[in-house]
């Protein structure tokens, strides 16, 4: 199983749980630099969980209260959070 960083864990926390999900205002905040992250860093996390994890299913689901069965599912949700945030 993959290891989330934690970055990303805070992330997928604070701004990604299905209670709060506040895409949008992390998608503001580091357009306009105001996040208090290295959002580099957070792009890395995100593309390397993307390509590289195993396993993260468990772990998203516990941070955001998601209900993921497979890998292909989270990584398809983190993806489209990537999207929504680094605008690709």
């Amino acid at each position: 199983m993959t290891r989330i960083p934690e970055l990303s864990s805070s992330v997928l926390h604070d701004y990604c749980h299905v209670e709060w999900f506040e895409v949008g205002e992390l998608a503001d905040e580091i357009a306009g630099g105001r996040q208090n992250f290295d959002a580099l860093t957070l792009e890395k996390q995100f593309l390397y969980l993307l390509e590289f994890g195993e396993g993260i299913y468990v772990p998203i689901n516990e941070l955001t209260l998601n209900e993921f069965h497979t890998d292909e599912e989270a990584k398809q949700w983190l993806r489209n959070v990537f999207n929504e945030v680094f605008a690709c």
